[in-house]
């Protein structure tokens, strides 16, 4: 699932399918109501108009938008503020529970979450996080572990 989609002010972005004479393709008609919702899904696919990156911002299409010069740097300072002031296992964490609760069940959402809360290698990071609170100043999280590159066979160091 797509978690963060920067554009440029001057972009226009248009699902013009039913205006080529398509129904909609490549997974969009699933893809769209999960990111704007149904209703906006619906009206974008349909009419097949252009709207610019404003009323992307305000249909959640984008998350953020500048100029097409500042955009870059927009989404480098972004991924800086995480790497600086995240924690990593939280991060990496994070990513999986919106993987999964996309499809799954709030119960089951809730279960996880206090399953992977109370596991030990996260509570160094949870002691730093309160300290860095504490004091005013940035965390100093430790890095994820190492993990050997995995080839498509997965195994270790190989290829395809």
């Amino acid at each position: 699932m797509l978690r963060h989609r920067f554009a440029a002010d001057e972009a226009r972005i248009s699902c013009a399918f039913t205006r080529r004479g398509t129904p909609a393709e490549y997974g969009v008609s699933w893809l769209l109501p999960r990111l704007i919702g149904l209703a906006d899904a619906t009206d974008l696919l349909l009419s097949g108009r252009t709207i610019g990156a404003a009323e992307a911002e305000r249909l959640r299409l984008v998350t953020r938008t500048a100029p097409r010069a500042d955009l870059l740097a927009l989404a480098v300072e972004y991924a800086q503020d995480i790497a600086v002031h995240c924690a990593p296992l939280a991060v990496q964490a994070v990513k999986a529970q919106l993987d999964a609760d996309a499809t799954g069940q709030l119960a089951d959402s809730v279960a996880a979450a206090r399953r992977i809360a109370h596991e030990p290698a996260r509570r160094p990071d949870v002691a730093e996080g309160a300290r860095a609170f504490l004091e005013k100043r940035s965390p100093a999280f430790a890095p994820l572990p190492a993990r050997a590159w995995q080839g498509d066979d997965g195994r270790p160091g190989t290829g395809s």
